[in-house]
């Protein structure tokens, strides 16, 4: 790629990021939930519901806690109930929304969330940074979209390996 269109890319994805607020998205998060996995739900009640991004002009996320319960929902699918004591819930501790600058710049978060029986019981915990799947998606709505989906994959696989390392014997290594 020619450095004239690296500029242009740059200034392509930069500014179609800035200057707006982005509000209530519906992430599609790639991950496969168990037939045979209880109910899951989500608490979001930790975080800061709008966040402005730090290096970008008038840049906002808001609505940060609705678009990761409908992310939830469309990973889970029947599995995922609004409330309720039974099943395991995935209860957000903290996400930061963070821009990176390089060749493309996008948002990126960090994010920590622990994975929590009916019993109150810890199951996992995760820290953990995400990026979109494409760094160069132009259209804000969708970029954040991407983003949070990729969260709640890292959410998920966080779980997923802990829930496997716990059923394996210990002189068991994984795949």
């Amino acid at each position: 790629m020619s450095t004239w269109r690296c500029a242009v890319s740059l200034v392509l994805v930069s500014g179609s990021l800035g200057g707006c607020v982005i509000h209530e998205v519906s992430p599609n998060p790639s991950v496969v939930i168990s037939a045979h996995a209880t109910h899951v739900r989500i608490d979001t009640s930790a975080l800061k519901d709008a966040q402005h991004v730090s290096g970008m002009l008038f840049t906002s996320v808001a609505d940060i806690r609705k678009s990761l319960t409908n992310g939830l929902r469309n990973a889970a699918g029947d599995k995922f109930a609004e409330s309720g004591a039974d099943g395991i819930l995935l209860k957000f501790i903290s996400l930061d929304l963070q821009l990176t600058q390089g060749l493309s710049s996008y948002i990126g978060a960090r994010f920590r969330a622990k994975w929590i029986a009916a019993n109150g019981e810890l199951i996992a915990e995760v820290s953990s940074k995400a990026e979109p799947h494409n760094r160069f998606e132009q259209d804000r709505d969708r970029h954040v979209e991407d983003l949070l989906g990729v969260v709640l994959e890292r959410a998920i696989e966080g779980y997923d390996r802990a829930t496997r390392s716990a059923a394996m014997p210990a002189n068991a290594t994984l795949p």
